[in-house]
């Protein structure tokens, strides 16, 4: 059952965006959309900051600052403009943080959801399989939220044969929730990690990207982190995730669950309160999907 060292939510709630705390989402208007846009722009005109990478980003890659993307940030803080601006801003200044000025501008998803140009030094690190999700509707909660899988495993031995560092693991999860951001389900309701713990501690230790990945999506890049759902954590693990929210943002370290059980059927048990079941578990912690199948069906 779910650890209640760390949340134990009530069998008998079924609202999952009461389950998980999250901000109500307004129901969307013309209106609204028009006028929150109208004070997302103006806010950005105002805006004294000199050598704004925001600015220097709307004159470089003006299709990556569309107010497609803009709407995406107004949708991950429920409308409240103000917010909502101050996360674009902070996001050009993480993304080219992370990527450099040379990569920085360049776009992060190709067509179809490839990797773009931002990411062409990365591959490895997208496709060692330490972050995985899928475009919209291969795998989602029933909200909507997408499902992300992050196997810690592959930073025993994966990143080691393969030379793959920290930064490139934290690159490939801004591409990874890229593709998320792809959906307007997500968009609104966000994402539900599922974490599988590495077996050798010292691998995290050494390895893990977990303290700079949250550094640098935290107040920028526009997604809403419903949940970490972590799948027979070792005692030791548990320890490290209670530690974690020294550096988790706002109520995201009340919204860990760590789910331990004997059997298989224990631990979709405790998910399923979640409404996460056996065809939402990936095949590595014993459900029945498979990410390399999804992958390869989306893409054809």
């Amino acid at each position: 059952m779910s650890n209640s060292a760390l949340s134990s939510p009530s069998s008998d709630v079924v609202d999952l965006e009461v389950l998980y705390g999250q901000s109500p989402t307004p129901t969307e208007t013309s209106f609204l959309i028009e006028e929150s846009m109208k004070g997302f722009r103006k806010l950005l005109e105002i805006d004294q900051s000199k050598n704004s990478n925001w600015r220097l980003a709307e004159d470089k890659c003006p299709k990556e600052c569309s107010d497609e993307f803009k709407l995406i940030f107004l949708r991950c803080d429920v409308f409240q403009v103000e917010l909502a601006v101050k996360r674009y801003i902070t996001y050009w200044d993480n993304r080219i943080e992370v990527f450099g000025v040379d990569k920085g501008f360049l776009p992060i998803l190709g067509a179809g959801g490839t990797p773009g140009g931002a990411m062409k030094d990365d591959l490895k690190a997208i496709n060692c399989g330490y972050i995985r999700l899928l475009p919209p509707g291969r795998c989602e909660d029933p909200d909507g939220r997408a499902i992300v899988f992050i196997d810690g495993t592959v930073l025993d031995t994966t990143v080691v044969v393969h030379n793959i560092n920290k930064q490139g693991l934290v690159r490939a999860s801004w591409y990874r929730i890229h593709i998320g951001l792809q959906s307007e389900s997500t968009q609104r309701k966000g994402v539900v990690i599922l974490y599988k713990a590495a077996k050798k501690i010292s691998s995290v230790i050494k390895r893990g990207p977990a303290k700079a990945m949250s550094a640098s999506i935290r107040g920028a890049i526009p997604i809403r982190v419903a949940a970490i759902h972590c799948v027979d954590p070792s005692p030791i693990e548990s320890i490290l995730l209670k530690l974690a929210r020294t550096f988790l943002a706002n109520n995201l370290h009340k919204r860990i669950h760590l789910h331990n059980g004997r059997s298989l059927e224990m631990k979709l048990e405790s998910l399923s309160q979640f409404g996460i079941g056996r065809e939402h578990l990936p095949s590595e912690v014993g459900g029945d999907f498979n990410f390399d199948e999804a992958r390869i069906s989306s893409s054809t």
